[in-house]
């Protein structure tokens, strides 16, 4: 029972100690979160407590972690969490739905390529060009938009003022296939995963 007891403690003292750690971003400048951001973006484990506190950016950053594998295995408070694309996508989804423009292009490029969700034009060109008005910058999704909107009918493109992040249907993710990417060669390898919610 004493046992028990102190395994508990320590978990709820573990827990506070690691949010307790988190700074209140709400009080920083723009220029201090800015800094703040750049020092923690490669630090899953800084981020993930923003991410449970519903932070669009943070919920991002970790998104595109658990999606993409960017640095291979995700270590928080030393357990390795799998890349999971399903869970990226959703932490993706989440971040672009409350704003984020660094994920609504991130949304934007995965509904272009194909990369977990049903390709889809429109969709790619409306969540890349609600990016750029939230101050998204990347040359790669104004490729994007100026690809789809040739393709899309008029009709189609004015669509864009009635759309709405927050109003949207979750991502449906598809089933995907895992890949592995090994001095700058694709191998794909079986096993993959399906999830919508």
């Amino acid at each position: 029972m004493f046992h028990v007891l102190v395994v508990s403690f320590s978990l709820i003292f573990l827990s506070l100690s690691v949010h307790a750690g988190t700074p209140d971003i709400s009080k920083m400048s723009a220029e201090e979160l800015s800094a703040y951001q750049k020092e923690i973006a490669y630090r899953p484990d800084k981020l993930r407590p923003l991410a449970e506190k519903g932070v669009p950016w943070a919920m991002g950053l970790l998104g595109r972690y658990y999606s993409d594998g960017l640095f291979g295995s995700i270590y928080i408070d030393g357990v390795e969490l799998p890349t999971n694309k399903c869970i990226g996508l959703h932490l993706l989804d989440m971040g672009a739905r409350n704003g984020d423009p660094r994920s609504q292009m991130w949304i934007s490029m995965a509904y272009y390529t194909g990369d977990g969700v049903s390709k889809s034009c429109q969709q790619s060109y409306y969540w890349g060009k609600k990016s750029i008005q939230n101050g998204g910058k990347s040359s790669s999704v104004e490729y994007e938009i100026q690809k789809c909107a040739a393709k899309l009918s008029i009709k189609e493109k004015e669509a864009f003022k009635d759309f709405d992040p927050e109003t949207e249907p979750p991502l449906e993710i598809i089933d995907i296939p895992e890949l592995l990417f090994l001095n700058d060669f694709i191998k794909e390898f079986t096993g993959g995963e399906s999830c919508r919610w």
